[in-house]
């Protein structure tokens, strides 16, 4: 049965590894904590602007999943691990290099907002923690992330420009009951992809 989430998964795996597991989640989850956590083809995966990390165990490593970018970036950093295009593994038998691990988050994030910024022309909005909250609250934060970045900047951008608390959180209450219905943006019709 595949893990609904990645405590799931974590806990599935065998308890010897499950330490360095929690602790390449906890470390992603710090570097980048506006990312969406979920699991995406088996396997934990966070996005940030679209993809930032995978992770995943195997028999003799950990496998963590960056932008080939990232990866050629650290190339020299990265050496006395074995690295495929968008892949490093980390041996099991080994300490997690988790400052390491920190800068390769921290640089895909460099270059996932250098993309968006690319492709969306309008400033870019940052989360407000109650947002967040009620995405979470709500089970919607998988449906916020599944939506263009133009769609969840002007959500914010519509909820931060209210002056007033009640104002902002009818337009909350407006977006979490358009995302749930998953057919509407900003009140007009939308069909998804």
């Amino acid at each position: 049965m595949k893990p609904r989430g990645v405590k799931e998964y974590i806990v599935s795996v065998p308890k010897e590894a499950q330490p360095k597991l929690r602790t390449l989640r906890d470390i992603i989850k710090s570097v980048a904590p506006e990312a969406q956590e979920r699991i995406s083809y088996g396997i934990p995966y966070y996005g940030y602007h679209g993809r930032l990390a995978y992770f995943r165990l195997s028999k003799s490593h950990i496998g963590l999943y960056l932008a080939p970018s990232v990866i050629e970036q650290h190339r020299k950093e990265l050496e006395r691990y074995g690295t495929a295009k968008a892949t490093i593994r980390f041996p099991l038998n080994e300490d997690l290099p988790i400052a390491l691990i920190r800068k390769l988050v921290k640089a895909g994030m460099r270059t996932n907002d250098h993309v968006a910024k690319k492709t969306l022309k309008r400033p870019r909005q940052k989360m407000p923690v109650f947002v967040r909250a009620e995405l979470v609250r709500n089970k919607l934060a998988d449906a916020y992330a599944a939506r263009p970045p133009y769609q969840r900047n002007d959500y914010l951008s519509w909820i931060n420009r209210a002056k007033r608390d009640e104002t902002k959180q009818k337009r909350l209450s407006q977006m979490l009951s358009e995302l749930k219905r998953g057919d509407r943006y900003m009140n007009m019709v939308w069909k998804g992809k």
